[in-house]
Formats: structure tokens, C-alpha cells, sequence
């Protein structure tokens, strides 16, 4: 029975080795983060599902179309 132990846990280590190899050798860990992370970033940053510099201008406090206008009193 302990010798099947072993083999298996050999086993499993060698696969676990081999699956972590290929992740770093692909970097299939930086792809899944940051691929869907600039969209996640633009909807937090602008609303849209958009990187964030393509969604600036979208956002309602970047348009151009926004003024404020303030009458205060003249400077003298």
C-alpha cells in the first residue's frame, strides 16, 4: 500500500511540474489576467467595457460638452 502511495505522489508532483512549466513556458496566467483586465479597468475608471483610453472620452466628466459656468463677484 505505501508503495502505491509513493508512485502516486510521484505521479501527481511530475504532472503538477509539467502543468507549471507549460503555464510559465506560455504565460497562459498573464493572458488570463491581463487580457480581461483592461476592460475591467475601463468599466471601474469610465463605465464602459472598453480599456480605459478608449473609454475616456465616454465617460461624462471627459466630454467636451461639458461647461461650468460660475458668476461670482468682479476682481477689483
Amino acid at each position: 500500500m505505501a508503495v502505491e502511495a509513493v508512485l502516486i505522489l510521484t505521479l501527481l508532483l511530475g504532472v503538477s511540474v509539467m502543468v507549471s512549466n507549460y503555464f510559465k513556458s506560455e504565460e497562459l496566467l498573464i493572458r488570463f489576467i491581463q487580457n480581461p483586465w483592461g476592460k475591467v479597468s475601463g468599466l471601474i475608471q469610465n463605465g464602459q467595457f472598453l480599456p480605459p483610453e478608449d473609454s475616456l472620452h465616454l465617460h461624462p466628466n471627459n466630454r467636451d460638452t461639458r461647461f461650468l459656468s460660475v458668476i461670482g463677484e468682479d476682481p477689483k
